[in-house]
This record gives C-alpha cells, sequence and structure tokens, in this order.
C-alpha cells in the first residue's frame, strides 16, 4: 500500500469518527432539551464534505418541536429517499409522521397514519433488535383503529419480542398491551411475578400508576405516581418518568376532582422544570390540565383565561378539541 493511499484511509476513518461523535453530542443535547445546540451540531453534518442524511431526520423532529410542520415534513422526507434502508432515518420518519398526524385536519390524518407505520415497520425489520423501535411499532398498534392498520395481536408480538430483549423493558411493555385489552388477569400476574427492586423501579411504578388510573382506583394511582416520583430523585435515567408521574398526578386530581392543591402543585412544578424528553405529555396539556384543577378550584376566570389563551396559540388538534368542551 502507498503512503498517499494510507493516509487518506487514515483521514477518511478519523473523519468517520468525528462524525460519530458530533452525532451523538447532538442526539445527548436534543434529549436533554437544549434544541438549538443540538441544531448546530446536526446542521455541520449536513455540510461539505461530508453529508449525512441521519442528521436531516433529527433536524426534522427539532422543526416539529419548534413548530416548524412544513420544514420537519420536508426534512423528513427527503432524509428517508436518501436512505430508506437505514433504521434511524425510518425511525424518526415515523416519529415525525406520527407527531403530523396528531396536528393534521382529518382528511390527512390516515395518510400521515399509513407512513407512520411504513417508518415504525421498516425500523423493526432493519434492526429488530433495537427496543425502542419495537416500542414505537408497539405502542402504534396498541393506538391505532384498525381501519388505521391498528392490530393488538401484533403489539402483543412486539412486547413478546421485546420481552426476550430486556426482561425490565418486557415487563412494561406486557403491562401496556394487557392494559390496552383489559386483560386483568394477565395483569396481576404480571405484578405478582415481579421481584421488591422492579416493584421500586420508577419506569414501572409510573407505568403501574396509569393502570390504576384507567381503572379509577385513583387513590392507588396517586400513590404509585408518588412512589415513583421519590425513588426516580435526581437521576437522569429515571427523569422522564419522575416528571411522567408529577404530570400524571395533576392529571389524576382532575380525573378523580380530588386532591386538587397537590395537583396543582405538581403541575405547576412540571411546567417550570419539565425537560423536553421524547414521550412527555407538552406544557400546553399540562397548562390545560392545571386550569382544569383551578376551576374545580373555584377560579373560573382564571381558568377561562388559560383556555382561551391555549386555544389562540396551540396547533394541537386533540388540546383545541378538549379545550372547546372545556369552555
Amino acid at each position: 500500500m502507498n503512503t498517499i493511499k494510507f493516509i487518506l484511509i487514515c483521514l477518511s476513518f478519523l473523519l468517520s469518527s468525528v462524525i460519530f461523535a458530533t452525532m451523538e453530542e447532538a442526539k445527548v443535547l436534543l434529549k436533554k432539551g437544549e434544541l438549538s445546540a443540538a441544531k448546530v451540531l446536526f446542521e455541520a453534518e449536513l455540510k461539505e464534505p461530508h453529508i449525512n442524511p441521519v442528521a436531516s431526520s433529527w433536524l426534522a423532529r427539532i422543526a416539529w418541536q419548534d413548530k416548524d410542520f412544513d420544514i420537519a415534513e420536508k426534512l423528513a422526507n427527503k432524509a428517508v429517499k436518501k436512505l430508506p434502508e437505514n433504521a434511524e432515518i425510518q425511525s424518526n420518519y415515523g416519529i415525525i409522521m406520527a407527531n403530523l398526524a396528531q396536528t393534521s385536519s382529518v382528511f390527512s390524518k390516515f395518510g400521515y397514519a399509513k407512513k407512520t407505520l411504513s417508518g415504525f415497520s421498516k425500523a423493526v425489520s432493519i434492526e429488530p433488535e433495537n427496543i425502542i423501535y419495537r416500542q414505537n411499532l408497539m405502542a402504534y398498534h396498541l393506538a391505532a383503529p384498525g381501519i388505521a392498520g391498528g392490530d393488538k395481536e401484533i403489539a402483543l408480538e412486539q412486547a413478546n419480542a421485546i420481552n426476550e430483549l430486556d426482561i425490565k423493558q418486557g415487563l412494561q411493555a406486557l403491562l401496556s398491551v394487557y392494559m390496552a385489552t383489559e386483560n386483568e388477569a394477565a395483569i396481576q400476574a404480571l405484578f405478582a411475578g415481579m421481584t421488591e427492586e422492579q416493584k421500586q423501579d420508577p419506569d414501572i411504578l409510573l407505568t403501574y400508576g396509569l393502570y390504576q388510573q384507567t381503572t379509577e382506583k385513583y387513590d392507588q394511582a396517586l400513590i404509585q405516581f408518588q412512589h415513583a416520583i421519590t425513588y426516580a430523585t435526581d437521576q437522569e435515567e429515571f427523569q422522564s418518568s419522575k416528571y411522567g408521574a408529577l404530570y400524571q398526578l395533576g392529571r389524576t386530581s382532575v380525573l378523580s376532582k380530588q386532591n386538587i392543591g397537590s395537583g396543582i402543585e405538581a403541575l405547576r412544578q412540571y411546567i417550570d422544570t419539565a425537560p423536553e424528553l421524547d414521550g412527555l405529555p407538552s406544557k400546553e396539556w399540562a397548562e390545560f390540565r392545571l386550569a382544569n384543577l383551578i376551576e374545580a378550584g373555584g377560579n373560573k376566570s382564571e381558568a377561562v383565561s388559560t383556555y382561551t389563551r391555549l386555544a389562540q396559540d396551540t396547533n394541537d388538534e386533540n388540546l383545541k378539541s378538549a379545550i372547546k368542551k372545556a369552555l
């Protein structure tokens, strides 16, 4: 091998390592909610001499969070056309399409739903051992109606596959499916077989609290959410569950019309301190739930003021519908 060729190979290897490091750093910043800083790093990956289509798919997610929906769709489509066999791009494509479905008109929802299912399914087929991709596909099949391709049996298949890959993630996945299919016997058997450590895991406590909430066992739900917050403390790995539990504590107060004061306190803490993490409810929804509790506490004028402001500012069609009912 001649010297020049050897140098070029070394440079290529170093360049790919730098690109990988930059992308990973950008993802960390995005996870922390530092959108502007993450955006700068992702944009750097689209400049010559290297152009990384994966960066476009992440910029699409940032654009959606910034409410630049047209840009988000354009970037996601561009990335998936450029590298259709890249699982990361397909996953981000599915997430963007799912979010666009939430903000689109009724005439566009099924089109976006079809694209969502396509992205999630392809990501799993490309990288079947990636738990996050399987979780996304499972969640779609649990949430989507049959007319949009939703299938509870496929969701259970994904949950069982996740369980083969990771016991804790599998417990949560199976619980989600059993909850959605109202399989009470399976839920009780699942919890009966848990270890004490698993029963104190904030992620599992949050999921169990949601089950108690959906079955209207509100007192038990509040206990599970409070335990999730307590056990999570400030551990970074449990921040999503900690803040998810704070939000759900407030939502449970809305549903039960009890513990109004603690619900208000939890939602205000969520609005003030929750980071921008995937999977967490939006601050707009938290403000809506807070207004529900303020109204329940007797201050209707303040609640109406919040409803009116949110209705003018939000692009979330589901939230708009909820506000309309509240008014």
